[in-house]
């Protein structure tokens, strides 16, 4: 089993918040230099542009994240890093199948 470390990030608040995935790496040091990086080029372009933006366009060189191309800001975005487990096959002896319904 390996851990997946994954930049995440989040903008808006209260039922108007909005979540993404934007990358995911084998390291925790990777994950975190790339939301660091990430979270400063979005305030960046947030105090120079302000209000609500959706999505990047890279041929807007003062409005794009060249570390999250799908960013969005709605006063503002905030980046993290999650741990998800991968795993090479399902679970066998920890859990019975039989008690799994059918995925749909």
């Amino acid at each position: 089993m390996a851990t997946l470390y994954i930049v995440a990030g989040e903008t808006g608040e209260y039922e108007d918040m909005v979540g993404w995935t934007v990358v995911a790496y084998l390291s925790y040091r990777f994950a975190k230099m790339h939301a660091r990086r990430a979270q400063k080029c979005a305030d960046e372009i947030f105090a120079q542009h302000g209000g609500s933006y959706l999505y990047g366009d890279p041929k807007d060189k003062e409005r794009y994240n060249e570390f999250d191309p799908r960013m969005r800001l709605d006063g503002g975005a905030r980046y993290g890093v999650m741990t998800l487990e991968l795993r090479d096959g399902l679970p066998t002896s920890e859990t019975p199948m039989r008690r799994f319904r059918k995925a749909r």
